[in-house]
């Protein structure tokens, strides 16, 4: 098996298109294998470095879904330096909020080697061996400048709000500026005896003069920090927030030919957050927004979500979808949020019957559980909308229901 020790190159070298043409290359031997490649590069770095284990959940399904969208993402950016860098620098903060130390982060680099050489077998050649060490060195250093700048900011709970049996949000005050934007996500931390674990979460709301943040929260059975964040968080408890992290739902004043918003239930949190930031600009765009419901916690994040929607000047609808195919809500619409989104928006059309969200430039951003978001990513393509103005945060898509996004395990 060829040597797989990653090289030290500095995070700034950029790839040569002979070795982004290596990297593909090599991913597509093992692109029909993931599930493999994830487990033999954890039973490898759990090998080599077995204080790395502590670091992880003893259910380890959803850390091997996020290494393999991370790697995804490292394979899609191989020859766009600046998207890589900013893709390993929210990779690298979420390290540093699961106390990975740098030598962990080396030996994650040097078992996932490992472990591509060891599926792919034979076909791994020199050359591509050699483009994915050089990659994942440069991986590696960005993930170590990342890691090594990322801070904690203290924070205090000011406000709790239980909605239904399962749904909560609150709002958090930190002891100094959290630097963040709309759309964006932080990992956070109870500062209770036997909580010792992050959970990033979706900001439901942009950036304040009073520096406060609000989330939304839903009880996961059997969860750790989920039951105790709805159930259990108290105004005056204390808290540590990671390192801002996610940039693929934030929206600036170029966004000038409007929003489809679409979210699944806790997902709406990262959506609210732009709703508000949107309300703020002197011009804001057309927004339409569609939040799946699937019971009375979701229908009172539709309710907050209404009540944000109010203040733009030109909000077509803010329509709840029932989660399932046998309940209808305002609007008309009945089925899947991801199906009724899209065919909402086929409706939509101008004088000419092309749908409004193909002849203008709207963008489209999805938030929500992994398989929703993925459902409406393909319903939004096959309606036409180009790849390119479909928006969804990778770590939304890894998260589980029972917070808009999920990084650490």
């Amino acid at each position: 098996m060829p040597a797989t020790r990653p090289n030290p190159p500095g995070p700034r070298h950029q790839a040569s298109p002979g070795e982004a043409a290596l990297i593909r290359a090599g991913w597509a031997l093992v692109a029909d294998h993931t599930d493999r490649l994830a487990a033999n590069t954890f039973a490898r770095l759990f090998t080599t470095n077995p204080a790395a284990r502590d670091l992880f959940a003893v259910d380890m399904a959803g850390q091997r879904r996020r290494l393999i969208d991370a790697v995804r993402a490292v394979v899609a950016a191989a020859d766009q330096p600046a998207r890589l860098r900013q893709h390993l620098a929210d990779v690298g903060r979420g390290c540093a909020t699961l106390g990975a130390h740098p030598e962990q982060v080396h030996a994650a680099g040097a078992a996932l080697l490992w472990a591509l050489a060891d599926t792919a077998g034979p076909a791994w050649t020199p050359p591509i061996c050699a483009a994915w060490c050089a990659t994942v060195g440069r991986a590696v250093a960005e993930l170590h400048a990342a890691a090594s700048a990322a801070g904690c900011w203290p924070a205090t709970v000011v406000a709790h709000r239980r909605i239904g049996d399962d749904t909560a949000t609150f709002t958090v005050q930190p002891d100094r500026p959290y630097p963040y934007r709309a759309g964006q996500h932080a990992a956070l931390r109870l500062l209770r005896p036997g909580y010792d674990v992050w959970r990033p979460m979706s900001i439901a709301s942009a950036p304040r003069t009073s520096g406060r943040l609000t989330f939304w929260a839903r009880t996961v059975p059997g969860g750790l920090m989920s039951p105790a964040l709805v159930a259990h968080l108290r105004a005056g408890d204390r808290l540590l927030l990671g390192p801002p992290l996610g940039h693929n739902l934030v929206v600036d004043r170029r966004f000038t030919g409007g929003l489809v918003l679409v979210a699944g239930g806790i997902g709406a949190a990262a959506i609210r957050g732009v709703l508000e930031q949107v309300a703020r600009w002197d011009h804001p765009p057309s927004v339409r927004a569609y939040l799946g419901v699937g019971g009375p916690g979701d229908a009172a994040l539709l309710a907050n979500l209404e009540g944000v929607a109010r203040v733009l000047r030109d909000v077509r609808a803010v329509t709840g979808v029932a989660a399932g195919d046998s309940q209808g809500f305002p609007g008309g619409l009945v089925g899947q949020v991801a199906q009724a989104a899209a065919a909402a928006e086929a409706r939509r059309v101008d004088q000419r019957g092309v749908p409004e969200i193909l002849g203008g430039r709207q963008h489209v951003l999805l938030a929500g559980p992994r398989r929703m978001v993925t459902h409406a990513t393909r319903c939004f393509a096959e309606l036409g909308v180009p790849a390119e103005r479909i928006h969804t945060d990778g770590a939304c898509i890894a998260g589980g229901p029972a917070y808009a996004c999920t990084l650490a395990p």
